[in-house]
């Protein structure tokens, strides 16, 4: 995959230059991340692209990173998301492909691949990612006047990104004030109690509830109410 900046403001001549910093205690901002990528330079192995042109080189892998953004929310997502496969595809996913990571106020898929190999993860809580041509895509990125262009595989980012945002949406319909990213208009779910019924029996009810109760503070009454 590679990526290419480009400025959208004829106040800036040339290509933009990001500035590279280090920083060995980084953390994943979704207000400020657009994505990151696993990468072996020296004792570095993530560098995270910020929307104000900065990238950040750390000796966190993408994995230490992920683990460091809000528990209680990432494993709500991980026991909805195995629902939602089921109901998608009839299937329990294998443990081995990577999904997407939802949470309050974020939304993060794998660009390539599908693997826990693979490791470039995008932010979709603030940018959109749009198709430039076969194979290019771009995040727009307005407030700073330049672009990021991804050259990369075209079916898996798509695939991929239409996955994160389904799962997002049917998260959001069944817990709305836990999944607060807006999305884009196709992607709000309504879901009839036949369809509820299916993903919750995807689920593993008891991880659930287990989840509610300790990590959201949920009486057992107002699960009853979701779960019915």
């Amino acid at each position: 995959m590679r990526l290419i900046f480009h400025p959208t403001s004829k106040k800036i001549i040339g290509h933009p230059h990001p500035k590279i910093v280090v920083d060995h205690d980084a953390i994943l901002d979704p207000t400020t991340t657009i994505l990151f990528c696993k990468i072996h330079e020296d004792q570095f192995r993530t560098m995270i692209f910020q929307n104000n042109g900065i990238i950040i080189k750390t000796p966190l892998t993408p994995r230490k990173l992920i683990k460091k953004l809000p528990v209680s929310q990432v494993n709500l997502s991980k026991i909805i998301i195995s629902g939602i496969i089921y109901h998608l595809y009839g299937v329990h996913h294998p443990g081995t492909r990577q999904l997407s990571i939802m949470g309050k106020h974020f939304l993060i898929f794998p660009i390539i691949g599908t693997s826990h190999h693979q490791g470039c993860w995008g932010f979709l809580n603030k940018y959109h990612i749009r198709k430039e041509d076969k194979h290019v895509f771009t995040i727009d990125i307005p407030e700073y006047h330049f672009e990021i262009q991804l050259q990369t595989n075209e079916k898996a980012l798509q695939s991929n990104k239409r996955l994160a945002y389904y799962c997002y949406g049917i998260a959001q319909a069944m817990f709305p004030k836990e999944f607060k990213v807006q999305l884009p208009p196709y992607y709000e779910a309504t879901l009839s109690n036949k369809e509820l019924v299916k993903i919750f029996e995807a689920m593993s009810l008891n991880q659930l509830i287990k989840v509610l109760k300790k990590e959201f503070g949920m009486t057992i009454r107002e699960i009853k109410k979701i779960i019915k």
